[in-house]
């Protein structure tokens, strides 16, 4: 495995432990209830139905995306930042929708914290590792 390969995973590795951590700890103290961390959970039917269509859309607009980038010369750097941020506008666009519609369905009105307090998270450390390199570990 090469090394720059052997790198993303472990910090990917890391940030998904992280995150997982994060959870867990606010879970215990706001005395919520455990979720799968790689299933979606969703508050009701509604929820399903408006994730799976924004889904859609999202995918949509990947495909848009990748169409506008393959049209044109463009650096790896540029492609990946585009995707990058392309991704990290998904994840909020999708957390948003999960943490209102947790507060207005959910059955522990407190349920929504924890998705703001990671969403927040996640738009602090993806721009910030990807802004130094992971702190210098990919120069």
């Amino acid at each position: 495995m090469d090394s720059f390969l052997g790198k993303l995973i472990i910090a990917v590795v890391l940030c998904m432990g992280m995150f997982y951590l994060l959870d867990s700890l606010l879970r215990r103290y706001l005395k919520l209830e455990k979720v799968n961390f790689f299933k979606n959970n969703y508050v009701n039917d509604k929820h399903q139905k408006i994730d799976w269509i924004l889904r859609f859309v999202l995918i949509l607009g990947y495909l848009l995306v990748t169409i506008i980038m393959s049209s044109g010369e463009k650096k790896t750097t540029t492609i990946f930042i585009i995707f990058v941020s392309f991704s990290l506008l998904n994840a909020v666009v999708l957390e948003l929708v999960r943490a209102y519609l947790q507060k207005k369905y959910a059955e522990h009105k407190n349920e929504y914290i924890p998705t703001l307090i990671q969403l927040c998270l996640l738009i602090i450390v993806v721009p910030t590792l990807l802004y130094t390199k992971f702190f210098g570990w990919f120069d």
